[in-house]
């Protein structure tokens, strides 16, 4: 119903597959956005966007890249009993990175995340499944402004709310149409998650702060956690 509705919008500076994932049937935001994870409900939306440093897309014209229906929050460890199938060494752009050890969690290698994303990936130990989720990727959508959700030009760690729940409604339905009602994987990551230019995308958007020998550092950290 238009008056439960929540949609959570904000930009994406990294799309290779890996946050969110949308392999294996199931669309997951397993790390990175620890604030919307941290928050975020069972039947909340939420939808990414691109952005100037993704693609050059500017204040007002980013595209939809994805959105997903959360059908279920669970954490870290169900996460990993439950999905090996996104684990690391069974996709090439798994966000199943956190193996529980010791009351807290060991970081699997993977090209995507190190030490240096630890802390807030774990800050949030939950993860955000959708079965019903529109992923368009590098075929990113441009929303007529009518149909536009509110969207931050600045950073949003909770992620932006649309007040008006009708303006949400109207987006999300037409996101739908647009997709010709299709669900699921409809288009490829920006940057295919195969290649080697991959990791370096997105350790570069996800980890300014992140020196050399923090991306060579993985971990049994934060076993005290």
């Amino acid at each position: 119903m238009t008056s439960n509705i929540l949609l959570r919008s904000y930009k994406m500076t990294c799309d290779t597959g890996f946050a969110p994932n949308p392999y294996c049937g199931v669309l997951s935001l397993a790390t990175c956005k620890s604030g919307i994870r941290r928050v975020a409900k069972q039947g909340e939306w939420v939808a990414g966007f691109t952005s100037k440093t993704l693609c050059g897309d500017g204040k007002g014209q980013e595209r939809l890249i994805y959105l997903m229906l959360v059908s279920e929050k669970i954490k870290f460890e169900e996460y990993y009993e439950q999905y090996p199938q996104k684990r690391p060494e069974n996709c090439p752009c798994g966000d199943n990175i956190y193996k529980p050890r010791n009351g807290g969690y060991e970081q699997i290698l993977n090209k995507y995340h190190g030490i240096c994303e630890f802390e807030d990936d774990t800050s949030a130990p939950f993860v955000l499944l959708a079965k019903e989720f529109y992923y368009f990727g590098k075929d990113a959508v441009n929303v007529p402004k009518k149909y536009r959700p509110s969207i931050k030009h600045t950073s949003a760690p909770r992620g932006c709310i649309t007040k008006d729940k009708q303006q949400a409604q109207v987006f999300i339905d037409w996101v739908k149409n647009e997709a010709a009602w299709r669900q699921g994987r409809i288009g490829k990551p920006h940057i295919d998650p195969k290649s080697e230019s991959c990791s370096k995308s997105c350790s570069k958007s996800c980890s300014k702060s992140c020196s050399k020998s923090c991306s060579k550092k993985r971990v049994n950290a934060g076993e005290n956690k």
